[in-house]
């Protein structure tokens, strides 16, 4: 956890992380990679608002345009504090194929965690349930180098959205490289698409 605190500190203080270090920014694609349409979504795990357009609108999104290929969901995490950056750590130590359930889960179960005074602890009760141990848990912890790499990278990305793409708040939508105000729902996705 000595990792984990160090790092979030690195959000207030370090604008550096997002130079250029020859290691690509951390993202994840929901969809057909060659989709003609394209949506990036800045997100952070702890954001409310981020939570209801994965609860209420992205499975009509996924249903209507993601699961025909026509739009990929590129995800980025832009952590806005220290229970977000646990949650991404956690989302990304997982193996890809696990990465959107993973996500899916910390979006739907957000008020049990985000706000916890451990979240950690709380993630490792929740995720038992999903399979996960608590070592599983544990392990994305770890003082490693894989995980301080992992965290850096989340870093980095968070870094590149507020600095190269202006990113200012969560969730913050680019629909084929225009950013998009606010949320949106399916038929707003419809139009911009068209």
């Amino acid at each position: 956890m000595r990792l984990l605190t160090a790092l979030a500190t690195m959000l207030l203080v370090l604008p550096a992380a997002a130079e250029d270090s020859g290691e690509s920014l951390l993202q994840k694609v929901l969809g057909d990679a060659d989709a003609p349409h394209e949506i990036i979504e800045y997100a952070s795990l702890s954001c409310p608002h981020c939570a209801a357009f994965h609860n209420e609108v992205l499975p009509e999104i996924k249903a209507r345009f993601i699961d025909t290929g026509q739009v990929r969901l590129v995800f980025r995490d832009f952590p806005l504090d220290r229970p977000a950056l646990t949650g991404s750590m956690l989302a990304h130590c997982q193996p890809d194929e696990h990465f959107f359930p993973v996500l899916e889960q910390l979006f739907a179960h957000q008020s049990r965690w985000a706000a916890a005074e451990a979240p950690k602890d709380v993630l490792k009760n929740m995720f038992l349930q999903f399979g996960i141990s608590a070592d599983e848990v544990d392990a994305c912890f770890a003082d490693t180098d894989t995980n301080r790499a992992r965290l850096n990278r989340i870093l980095r990305t968070r870094m590149d959205g507020q600095d190269r793409m202006d990113v200012d708040s969560t969730p913050t939508f680019f629909v084929n490289g225009s950013k998009v105000a606010g949320q949106f729902d399916a038929d707003a996705l419809a139009e911009l698409i068209e």
